[in-house]
C-alpha cells in the first residue's frame, strides 16, 4: 500500500463523510432553504443529530487509530523477527566460519611443530646412536668425548633457533628437555677431564683418594643428569608419537634395561659408585 492510500478505507470513508455532514448542517444553519428551516421547526432532533454525527466521527477516528497502530505493531514484530533470524543465520555462519579457520590454523601451527621437533631430534632419534648410547652405553669413568662433542654441538645450535613451539605441551617438554641437556653438559664440564682431544672423558681416578666426597658427589650427579635427560627424551619421543608426528625409528637392539630407569620411567636413585 503506497503512502498516499488510506491504510482503513473504511474508517477513513466513514470518518470524512462524517466530518462533510458535520460541516453541512453548520453552515446550513446561516444558509436559506429546507435544511434551516427544519433546524429551526425541530432544534433538538437537529442538534442532536449533529451531536451523534461529531460521536460517530470521533469513535471512527479513535478506531482508526487503534487499528493503524495494531498494524504498526505487527509490522515492527514482523521486521523485529526477521531481523532476529538473519542475525541468528549470521551468527551460526560466523561461527562456523571462525571454527574452519581456527581448525586450519591449528593444522598449520600443528605441521610446523611436527616439523620443527623432527628436524631438531634428527640426531636423536628414537633407537638411534645418541638415545641408544645414552640410554645403555654411558660410563662415567669413561666416557665417548663424540658423544659429548654432539650433545654440545645440539646445544649451541638450539640456542641460535630463535624459534617456538604452538602446542603448550610440546613447548614445555621441549624447554625441560633442553634444561637437562644443559645441566648434564655443565656436569660433565665440571667434573670430567681429558688428557688430549678427542680422548674419552673421565672423573679424575686421583680425587678417590684425594677428595673421595668429591669422587663420590661427581658419580651422583652425573648419573642424576643423565638420567634426567634420557627422561626428558623419552618425553618427547613419548609426545611424537601420541601426537602423531612422524619420526622414523632407527633399528637397534631395546631389549637391553636402560640405566639409571626403572618401570614405567619412574627415576632410580643414582648407584653409589664404589671406590675404585
Amino acid at each position: 500500500m503506497s503512502k498516499s492510500s488510506p491504510e482503513n478505507p473504511v474508517a477513513f470513508t466513514m470518518g470524512w463523510g462524517a466530518t462533510v455532514l458535520g460541516l453541512f448542517g453548520g453552515i446550513s444553519l446561516f444558509l436559506p432553504g429546507p435544511f434551516k428551516d427544519f433546524m429551526l421547526a425541530h432544534p433538538l432532533w437537529a442538534w442532536a443529530g449533529l451531536m451523534l454525527l461529531l460521536i460517530v466521527y470521533r469513535q471512527i477516528v479513535a478506531w482508526n487509530l487503534r487499528s493503524s497502530e495494531d498494524r504498526q505493531s505487527k509490522l515492527w514484530g514482523r521486521k523485529v523477527t526477521a531481523l532476529s533470524n538473519h542475525w541468528s543465520r549470521e551468527e551460526i555462519r560466523l561461527a562456523a566460519e571462525f571454527k574452519k579457520k581456527e581448525s586450519e590454523l591449528f593444522r598449520i601451527n600443528r605441521e610446523k611443530d611436527d616439523s620443527l621437533l623432527n628436524e631438531r631430534l634428527e640426531s636423536m632419534k628414537m633407537n638411534g646412536g645418541f638415545h641408544t648410547y645414552l640410554a645403555e652405553g654411558v660410563d662415567h669413568r669413561n666416557l665417548s668425548y663424540s658423544f659429548i662433542v654432539q650433545l654440545e654441538e645440539q646445544l649451541t645450535k638450539w640456542r641460535r633457533d630463535w624459534r617456538e613451539f604452538f602446542d603448550p605441551e610440546v613447548a614445555r617438554a621441549w624447554e625441560r628437555f633442553t634444561a637437562a641437556a644443559a645441566a648434564y653438559q655443565s656436569k660433565v664440564s665440571e667434573y670430567m677431564w681429558t688428557k688430549d682431544i678427542g680422548d674419552n672423558l673421565h672423573v679424575p681416578p686421583e680425587w678417590k683418594d684425594s677428595d673421595h666426597e668429591q669422587y663420590r658427589t661427581a658419580f651422583q650427579e652425573l648419573e642424576m643428569c643423565r638420567t634426567a635427560l634420557y627422561v626428558a627424551l623419552n618425553e618427547l619421543h613419548r609426545i611424537q608419537h601420541a601426537k602423531g608426528i612422524t619420526a622414523p625409528l632407527q633399528a637397534s637392539d631395546t631389549s637391553a634395561t636402560p640405566a639409571g630407569m626403572a618401570r614405567n620411567n619412574l627415576i632410580d636413585p643414582p648407584p653409589v659408585p664404589k671406590p675404585m
